[in-house]
Parts: C-alpha cells; sequence; structure tokens
C-alpha cells in the first residue's frame, strides 16, 4: 500500500473476534484467509490505518508454500462467511444513509439461507438503491431489495 487508507476499525465492526486476534499490536506474520468478500482487505485497511504497519495483501496462491510451514507465521486468522448477526450489522451500516420503506425489514434478507458474503451485502444495499434512483424514487422500497439480492445469487452462482 502505498498511502495510509481511511479504512478504520470503526468500519469494520463486525469482525470483533479477528480484530481481538490481531490485536493493538499487530505479530509480526499474519495470515488472513477466508473466502472473498469477508472483510479480509478492510481489516488489513483498518491496521495500516491504526498502525504503523506495512501490510501488503495477496492471494493465498500467491504465496510461497514456505510461508505457511510452523513456525514461519505467528497466526493465523480464518474470516468464514458471515454469521446472522453480523450480517444484519452489515445490512444496518450499508444501509444507514439510505431512505428505506417503513414496509421494507432488512430482517427478511439478513434470514435468507443463501450464504453471502458482507462485500454481498454492500453490493445488494448499494444495488436497490441505484435501482431506486433508476426509477425516480426517493424511497428505496422491498421490490429494489428483491432485484438486487437475485442479481447477487445469480452473479454467486454463475462464479461458482
Amino acid at each position: 500500500m502505498s498511502e495510509k487508507p481511511d479504512v478504520t476499525y470503526k468500519d469494520i465492526s463486525n469482525m470483533d473476534i479477528q480484530k481481538q486476534e490481531i490485536g493493538i499490536d499487530p505479530p509480526c506474520g499474519v495470515l488472513l484467509y477466508g473466502p472473498p468478500g469477508t472483510g479480509k482487505a478492510m481489516m488489513v485497511k483498518a491496521v495500516a490505518n491504526a498502525t504503523s504497519a506495512i501490510l501488503t495483501p495477496l492471494q493465498l496462491s500467491a504465496l510461497d508454500p514456505a510461508l505457511l510451514c510452523p513456525g514461519r507465521l505467528d497466526c493465523k486468522i480464518k474470516f468464514p462467511v458471515p454469521d446472522q448477526q453480523q450480517k444484519h450489522m452489515v445490512f444496518q451500516d450499508a444501509t444507514s444513509k439510505m431512505n428505506l420503506s417503513d414496509e421494507l425489514d432488512l430482517e427478511d434478507y439478513v434470514n435468507h439461507s443463501k450464504k453471502i458474503t458482507c462485500a454481498d451485502v454492500a453490493s445488494i444495499c448499494a444495488e436497490a438503491g441505484l435501482q431506486a434512483v433508476r426509477e425516480n424514487c426517493y424511497v428505496v422500497l422491498p421490490k429494489d431489495f428483491d432485484m438486487a439480492y437475485k442479481k447477487a445469487v445469480n452473479n454467486q452462482e454463475k462464479e461458482h
């Protein structure tokens, strides 16, 4: 990273376990791993912002296997697909500045059985807002979220 990011720990409020594992003073060698869209890059940016650490996000496939040998990394931190509570927090955060219809219940989308990542949730919220704007509507309606959710799930299925 060439410049200090503007992401803070407050921006990643749904990753308390991972923040505790990293700690105030980051260890010398840390591997953040998990599926795409689970917040690894956001965590790296928040750590870089809060410390003087120099961090380089890499894909796991780009790592030299020797780095994964015992004793090379101080800790390995898993970033799983978010649970219901974490999804709820991300939906709340991503929609905090949106004008949502009273008919819209975000819990309907939090409780969907599909496994979606934090990035998927942010994408769903952004797409729902854009859909409302395209229709010259100043309020985001449930139909906007339905369309955005289906689009995100369809894209996810195409990738797998």
